[in-house]
Order: structure tokens, then C-alpha cells, then sequence
């Protein structure tokens, strides 16, 4: 959806002037968080039903807010950590659910 928006910018004159770190971000986003991702994915998939293996997708926001937490030195809110516990009760109440 973005390809039109970075055609008609010339995004691609951008890349010439990413540092070590940015190239080193773009492959982490490549291959880990893309390639490892699907990998686990359909893993997971292999040996678990698809509604308890898509009820997982919801811990991805309370891991990222773990990870700016640690890495950003953010601040966690009482509403998001009780919002987080909410989460948390729904997948382990979806994976604890007989099949």
C-alpha cells in the first residue's frame, strides 16, 4: 500500500544515506522479525489449532511494551499494565480452553 507514496517521494534516494546501524536495523526487521516471525508462525501452527495460535498475536503489544521499556527507559502507566493483565487472561483463558 505505501509502494505509490514511495515511488512518487523517490524514497529509494534514502537508502544511499543510511548509516552501519540503520542497514543493521533494516536486515533485523528482515530476518528476524519478518523471517523468524513466519517461521514460528507456521510452526506454532504445525501443533496447535489456528484460533489458539492467533490468540497469541496479542501479546506482541505488551512484548513491545516490555522492550521499550527496558531499551527506551519508558514509563508504564497503571492503565496499560492493568490493560496488559487483561490480555494476558484472555490468551491463557483461549489456551486453557479444552478443544
Amino acid at each position: 500500500m505505501v509502494i505509490p507514496l514511495f515511488l512518487v517521494q523517490a524514497g529509494w534516494r534514502d537508502y544511499s544515506r543510511l548509516s552501519a546501524s540503520g542497514w543493521a536495523a533494516v536486515a533485523f526487521l528482515g530476518l528476524a522479525c519478518s523471517g523468524l516471525g513466519y517461521l514460528f508462525w507456521y510452526g506454532a501452527l504445525e501443533r496447535l489449532e489456528a484460533s489458539r495460535v492467533a490468540s497469541l498475536l496479542y501479546l506482541e503489544p505488551l512484548v513491545t511494551c516490555g522492550a521499550a521499556v527496558v531499551l527506551l527507559g519508558e514509563t508504564v502507566q497503571l492503565t496499560t499494565i492493568l490493560g496488559g493483565l487483561f490480555v494476558l487472561a484472555g490468551v491463557l483463558l483461549v489456551q486453557r480452553a479444552e478443544a
